[in-house]
């Protein structure tokens, strides 16, 4: 089944007022109400006899290989039966599924903060802001395919955060070095996962999660020449209490093929939200290298740890922790720059996602790796 464009309506109102209470001290609040409407206008199936696989699809999710689509090809299910668009719809009873939708109605997103400026150099804020992940929607044709998933599974509804930091903003070193610091507390509801059915994931609103941790970042000129950025996130998360990741014909082919259940466990953490990352660089500017060229270079090295995908936290999930160094360097002038660039210069491959299929989405078809070492020179010219 075929979809057009979606179209997505919007309408944001937002305002902030600034109270000082006192010549340091600042109390800050902000709203932001919006409606959104989220449109997928999908192809009449009676116009359409693209044919498609009706048959087999559960036992292709076994399969250690992409399924073929094409009859008479070596297909592990056998004689697969392929039906048209509007038989399979029918049979699910959305034949008339003609358009899709999935809205935000006047929701109101408040902001609270309070800064203390405790001396000319430090500056002291806590603040709490609530916010949404949009909703969306799911392919239709898992809806299709799926006989124990109800029509409007199709879309999917927002899920909310309500965010909690209090940090420091530290100025020193004569203006030379920038030192902040923060720790912060997230609190979701209904936030959304993968949820798995007899034909493929579709995301759905699972229950609550939390995640919390600290940030340091900093920046600090050496000299006229040379500075340096530094950057260190930690981040535990957890679901609240077990919650359910398949459907019931899902859990029921799963107990059939003695896989384990597919639950997310209270404690498992987030998917794709790593305990720890780090971010170095080191920039170098020789003004008047030429009259009126300078010499630029920069070298940044970035570290990611290891994260799961899933929010079951099965092994076949557990992306592995990479690292990045990029190098640049070049000439610039008033009104140009000519910069050469190694990127990924140790050429350290690494999944950052894969597609998973199954009843517990516990088969891997394939990975998405970062881009390998490569080169590249850019020219500017500023009119």
């Amino acid at each position: 089944m075929e979809s057009g464009p979606s179209t997505r309506e919007q309408l944001s109102l937002f305002g902030e007022v600034t109270w000082s209470v006192a010549e340091n001290l600042r109390l800050i609040a902000g709203v932001r109400w919006m409606d959104e409407d989220l449109t997928s206008p999908t192809q009449n199936p009676k116009t359409s006899n693209d044919p498609i696989l009706a048959t087999c699809i559960l036992t292709r999710s076994f399969m250690p290989r992409p399924p073929t689509f094409a009859a008479g090809t070596d297909d592990p299910c056998g004689a697969a039966i392929y039906i048209t668009n509007l038989q399979l719809l029918s049979a699910v009873g959305l034949q008339d599924l003609t358009e899709v939708k999935t809205s935000v109605e006047g929701e109101w997103l408040p902001k609270l903060s309070i800064e203390w400026d405790v001396g000319e150099e430090t500056l002291a804020y806590a603040s709490m802001s609530k916010g949404i992940r949009n909703g969306g929607l799911n392919s239709t044709f898992v809806v299709a395919t799926a006989p124990e998933v109800p029509n409007d599974e199709v879309g999917f509804d927002q899920d909310e955060m309500t965010a909690y930091e209090v940090g420091l903003k530290n100025t020193l070193l004569d203006g030379r070095l920038v030192l902040n610091a923060a720790v912060f507390y997230n609190d979701w509801d209904e936030i959304q996962v993968l949820l798995i059915t007899s034909a493929g994931g579709l995301l759905d609103n699972a229950g609550d999660a939390s995640s919390s941790g600290f940030e340091v970042e900093s920046v600090w000129a050496a000299n006229d020449y040379v500075s340096f950025t530094g950057a260190f996130n930690y981040t535990a998360s957890e679901f609240s209490g077990d919650q359910l990741y398949e459907t019931p014909l899902a859990e029921a082919v799963r107990e059939a093929l003695g896989r384990p259940p597919a639950v997310i466990d209270d404690g498992n953490k987030l998917p794709n939200v790593p305990e720890y990352s780090l971010s170095l660089a080191m920039d170098f500017l020789y003004p008047g290298f030429r009259p009126g060229i300078d010499l630029v270079a920069r070298v940044d090295f970035m570290w990611i740890d290891e994260r799961y995908q899933s929010a079951l936290n099965s092994e076949d999930s557990l992306l592995s922790g990479y690292s990045l160094i990029n190098l640049r360097a070049g000439l610039q002038g008033e009104s140009w720059s000519a910069i050469f660039s190694i990127e990924n210069l140790a050429d350290e491959l690494s999944d950052q996602s894969r597609l998973q299929t199954g009843p517990a989405g516990n088969i891997v078809f394939s990975s998405y790796i970062n881009r390998p070492r490569s080169y590249g020179l850019n020219l500017t010219l500023r009119f």
